[in-house]
Parts: C-alpha cells; sequence; structure tokens
C-alpha cells in the first residue's frame, strides 16, 4: 500500500470544501434544485460533490499531461512551437523615429504594435553602443 502524501491530501480536502461551499450558495440562490441528488445536505450529496470534482480534477491533469507530451514529442521532432517571429526591416523604423515620428506613428506605418517597435529601438541602440565600444 502507497501512502498519500499530507499535501495532496490537504488539497483534496481544500477543493471539497470550495465545492461544498459552491453547492451551498447555489442551493441558498435555488440553482440547486436541476441537480437536487447531488446537492442535498447530506452526507451523501457532499460525497457525491467530492467524487465529481476527484474525477474533473483527474481529467483536468491528464489533458495538461497530455498536452504537454504531445508538445514534448514536437519539440524532439524539431517543430517550430508557437507564433513564428515578426520579420521586419529595422532601417526604416530607424529612419521614422530619427525624422520625429512618435512610437505610435510608426507602429501604425508598419502594422506593429508599439512594444514591438520599442523592442526593435532597444535592440538597434544596445548594438550601435556594442559597435563603438
Amino acid at each position: 500500500m502507497r501512502a498519500i502524501p499530507h499535501s495532496s491530501v490537504q488539497r483534496i480536502e481544500t477543493a471539497s470544501q470550495f465545492l461544498l461551499g459552491q453547492v451551498r450558495r447555489f442551493q441558498v440562490c435555488g440553482q440547486g434544485q436541476s441537480a437536487e441528488y447531488a446537492c442535498h445536505p447530506t452526507p451523501l450529496g457532499r460525497a457525491i460533490v467530492v467524487i465529481i470534482g476527484a474525477v474533473a480534477e483527474l481529467e483536468r491533469n491528464l489533458i495538461i499531461e497530455r498536452v504537454r507530451a504531445g508538445m514534448r514529442r514536437a519539440r524532439l521532432e524539431g517543430r517550430h512551437i508557437g507564433r513564428n517571429r515578426l520579420e521586419l526591416d529595422h532601417g526604416p523604423i530607424q529612419r521614422d523615429r530619427c525624422q520625429g515620428q512618435s512610437l505610435r506613428q510608426i507602429a501604425k506605418g508598419h502594422r506593429v504594435s508599439t512594444a514591438t517597435i520599442q523592442r526593435v529601438l532597444r535592440l538597434q541602440n544596445s548594438t550601435a553602443q556594442e559597435n563603438v565600444a
């Protein structure tokens, strides 16, 4: 027989208390009538809620595990995960900034966010400082 770590038991207990609190809240609001078997204020009703909550948590963890395994396999196969990096021509951005345009104007002209423009300019400034040094 395997021992269950105290933290796991405590986490299950906390989740169960949360679920029971929600059930009580629904009963007070009159929303517990459609699932009365699970909302019954008896030990059996509370046990059903706890079991349903445990199954839901297990299902969630299984889904997370499968997704991570798929991403790990894709990385090992050399596939790119996520969005492709934005390719921008840095010269016109720097030229527009030197002409006095605001970051917002430059971003609108190049159809990117102001954060992207700031990153490009910061990268160019740090590269220029390294070349001088």
